[in-house]
């Protein structure tokens, strides 16, 4: 009877944590929501024509919440990564394998790019020279706006190859090749945006540039929990994970 008793608890545990396990965030939710949580920290940064003692005097009022989503921001980043890995994952299972280096290659040249200026050097401008050395601060602060169309260029290319290669093996769902496609055409407008204002120029077209990389993690289905390469389900079609 005991035994009958332990047997039931421990099935229903398992199916608790099956459950569990389901309602799990995927990384392209997780990614998503903490990238725009992260940048949403940062506040209403400053634009190209504030002066160097405005963008001085911003960091300093927003020491504590640049900080905190320059943390957060990179957390997202890693995930970001994460998921194109996954997608060049299928990529080189689709029998594309140069494609698929070169698209991991070309997305962490772009994740470089925003934890080498957006991420470090916005936490720098925090941290100590916004108010140790405000002088320095627009020079700093307009680096981590041309990196917007640096970045999105590594990154169309990256989403570019992996839609290719994906094309080409006729393996990834209609949807993932649609929203793919459509996050490389944007983030190809913000790799040519470096208009001194106006919608195309780099610090309008940041936000444009994370929301592209977002709607993707979220939509293209690259970024789910569970991911089953179409070698190891042969005979079926399945969703890119």
């Amino acid at each position: 009877m005991v035994e009958h008793v332990d047997d039931i608890t421990s099935s229903a545990t398992a199916t608790a944590a099956r459950k569990l396990r389901q309602l799990r965030p995927g990384l392209g939710v997780t990614g998503g929501v903490l990238i725009w949580i992260g940048a949403s920290l940062f506040g209403d940064t400053p634009d190209t024509r504030d002066t160097t003692a405005e963008i001085a005097a911003y960091f300093v009022a927003h020491r504590t919440s640049v900080m905190v989503g320059a943390v957060v921001l990179g957390a997202g980043l890693l995930c970001l990564l994460a998921t194109v890995t996954r997608a060049t994952t299928q990529v080189a299972a689709a029998g594309q394998p140069n494609t698929s280096q070169f698209a991991q290659s070309a997305a962490t040249v772009g994740i470089g790019a925003l934890f080498g200026t957006i991420v470090l050097i916005n936490a720098t401008l925090a941290y100590v020279v916004g108010s140790e050395a405000p002088g320095m601060a627009k020079g700093l602060f307009e680096l981590t706006l041309v990196a917007t169309p640096v970045a999105s260029l590594a990154f169309g290319v990256s989403l570019g190859a992996v839609a290719a290669g994906l094309a080409r093996g006729d393996t990834a769902s209609r949807r993932s090749l649609i929203v793919t496609s459509l996050t490389t055409v944007m983030l190809a407008v913000s790799a040519v945006s470096f208009a001194a204002s106006g919608p195309f120029s780099p610090d309008v077209q940041q936000p444009v540039m994370l929301l592209a990389l977002v709607m993707w993690m979220i939509l293209s289905g690259f970024g789910r929990r569970v991911s089953f390469p179409p070698a190891a389900r042969p005979g079926r079609t399945t969703e890119p994970g």
